[in-house]
């Protein structure tokens, strides 16, 4: 299904049987067993078996992301998962703001988000731990169900979809502001609502002034300056 090489220079493979680590160095391969409770931070971590054990490991991985402080799990039916030092955090739509069990994709930008391709639209998560969801019905993303999610750095998504093949979504600085913003119903309001600036400009006098260039100017100026901060 999919393989990722960590920091350590292991191998994780993800199986229809459960997940493995790979280790080159020993010339092993470990069933890695994740626990998994409703709190969504495992108190047992992870563990790792030896060959000969025959143990059971029901999670179906689908996807890895390595990051510089842990490893991205997604999985068919239990959300994303997240390793590291510290244990396992599962993200469900029960604990989270995740809008489905099965992760299909994920993928970070330059900003430290992580965004995951779910089978109930795409799930943004910014480093701060605020999640967003996009779905045909609050943006331009034309299927909810999204596979790929390739983030482009520039301010946009690449995402391949089931039935609607490649989509590039395009969001404005709304989304990196409304990460600032403690308020629940006031970063939903930054993100949704629609705002309009009016620029008024005085009539020059002196000579050699042109009014509908220092205007086009000055509102282009303006323009520029608030879609910057977010307006639309």
């Amino acid at each position: 299904r999919s393989i990722c090489e960590d920091s350590s220079g292991n191998l994780w493979v993800a199986t229809d049987n459960g997940l493995a680590l790979v280790s080159p160095l020993e010339n092993r391969v470990y069933p890695v067993d994740l626990s998994f409770t409703n709190s969504g931070l495992s108190d047992a971590g992870f563990r790792f078996f030896d060959n000969d054990r025959d143990e059971t490991n029901e999670l179906r991985v689908t996807t890895f992301l390595n990051t510089y402080d842990g490893l991205w799990l997604g999985t068919d039916g239990m959300g994303a998962a997240f390793l590291s030092n510290a244990g396992v955090q599962f993200m469900t739509p029960d604990n989270s703001g995740i809008p489905s069990g099965q992760v299909w994709s994920i993928g970070t930008d330059n900003s430290g988000g992580v965004w995951m391709g779910t089978a109930n639209g795409l799930a943004f998560r910014s480093a701060k731990g605020n999640w967003q969801v996009f779905d045909s019905a609050n943006s331009s993303l034309p299927d909810n169900m999204v596979l790929t999610v390739y983030p482009d750095n520039n301010g946009g998504v690449w995402l391949g979809t089931l039935n609607s093949g490649m989509v590039n979504l395009q969001f404005s600085a709304k989304t990196k502001l409304a990460d600032n913003i403690s308020n629940a119903t006031a970063r939903r309001a930054l993100l949704t609502d629609k705002r309009a600036a009016i620029v008024i400009h005085p009539r020059g006098q002196s000579n050699g002034y042109n009014q509908e260039l220092a205007l086009d100017f000055m509102a282009t100026y303006a323009y520029h300056t608030l879609h910057a901060r977010g307006f639309d």
